[in-house]
């Protein structure tokens, strides 16, 4: 059920998202995501989850640029140089997108990120927090959340943890939001 979903050779402590909300298309207009991991294994290579539907800009370890493969529904990063095992690292993801909902073959309909009448929402379990931000989408690995989300003004963008702050400028509302106990990537709602 959950295949190929996951990734090895690394375990997720933080993600620190900055997403901006395209309300004409109801997808990103530009986010990154700065993920800070602990290694298991030396990586030359690794993976993360990103649907299709995510384009990917530019990708980032350790403040190095990496080469990168967005196929089918991994996100394949190399040429960063190594990390050795055992050790604290960070990736950088640059993208934007018009993320697409998982149709669930259960019957139970569509989840990940769903477009509403006025705005988006996502519902995520198990497996959908990949259509909307590159991830380990897996239950087993928790992290810590930073989340930082903009929207035209009238919009509000609101997420999973304690609300930290709002500020408006240029007709565009942006809010802060923290979850500091680990929690798996699908209970982080946006």
């Amino acid at each position: 059920y959950l295949a190929p979903q996951g990734n090895g050779g690394y375990d997720v402590t933080k993600y620190d998202v900055d997403l901006s909300y395209d309300v004409e298309t109801h997808g990103i207009a530009q986010a990154k995501v700065v993920i800070t991991a602990q290694s298991d294994q030396t990586l030359r290579q690794f993976t993360l989850d990103a649907r299709s539907g995510l384009t990917i800009d530019q990708v980032s370890v350790n403040g190095r640029r990496a080469t990168f493969t967005h196929r089918g529904d991994k996100l394949i990063i190399g040429r960063f140089g190594t990390v050795p095992g055992n050790s604290t690292f960070t990736v950088r993801v640059a993208y934007s997108g018009d993320p697409v909902p998982i149709k669930d073959r259960s019957g139970r309909g569509k989840y990940g990120w769903l477009p509403t009448r006025r705005g988006s929402v996502t519902y995520t379990e198990p497996t959908g927090t990949s259509t909307w931000l590159p991830s380990n989408d897996v239950f087993y690995d928790k992290a810590r959340w930073q989340m930082k989300l903009t929207a035209p003004r009238g919009l509000l963008g609101v997420s999973t943890g304690t609300f930290d702050g709002r500020s408006d400028k240029g007709g565009r509302t942006t809010t802060h939001w923290t979850m500091d106990t680990p929690t798996q990537p699908y209970t982080q709602v946006v």
